[in-house]
């Protein structure tokens, strides 16, 4: 590829997405495979090589990544749905299942605010006899460790309304 290595262009790609890659290349040394390999690649095929062999790469890639239709990706960062854990700049954070379904849904809301009953109701089922104390208390909670994560989002108010995502302008950062 023009300007850029193959190991650059893994490298690159590995680092905004959760993309499977796999390596169709003519450099047979295990130096250069263990290379890729640790930039994030999925698979290394070395030309020339059968079809069955393509195919049965391919598959395997694409199992490995059917379980991450559970990941929440935005900018930065990954949220895996199911365990509440944030994935960001090669680390790993386990979000109390709260937090965890705060960031879901104001996630899954996109631009849009979420009202507090909506939020009330995600984490506890209900929007009677909440005292809306406790999810000031979750949604402050879920701000620091967004902001010591370094995540280029934040949880703003919308004053009687509810909670929605903005970016964090640079001077904020």
């Amino acid at each position: 590829m023009p300007g850029e290595t193959g190991f650059q262009i893994c490298k690159n790609l590995k680092s905004k997405r959760s993309v499977p890659i796999l390596v169709l290349t003519s450099r047979e040394q295990l130096k250069d495979e263990i290379y890729a390999l640790k930039l994030g690649a999925d698979e290394y095929l070395t030309k020339p090589f059968k079809k069955e062999r393509f195919l049965a790469r391919i598959e395997n890639i694409l199992k490995r990544y059917e379980g991450r239709q559970n990941l929440l990706e935005k900018d930065n960062f990954l949220l895996d749905r199911q365990t509440y854990t944030l994935y960001i700049n090669g680390h790993s954070i386990l979000l109390p299942q709260n937090q965890g379904k705060l960031l879901e849904t104001l996630l899954v809301a996109t631009d849009s605010v979420v009202t507090k009953e909506e939020l009330s109701m995600k984490l506890w089922n209900t929007t009677e006899f909440i005292d809306e104390n406790a999810l000031q208390v979750n949604i402050a909670r879920l701000k620091k460790v967004m902001k010591q994560a370094g995540i280029a989002l934040q949880v703003k108010s919308v004053r009687g309304i509810g909670y929605k995502l903005e970016e964090v302008s640079p001077d904020e950062t």
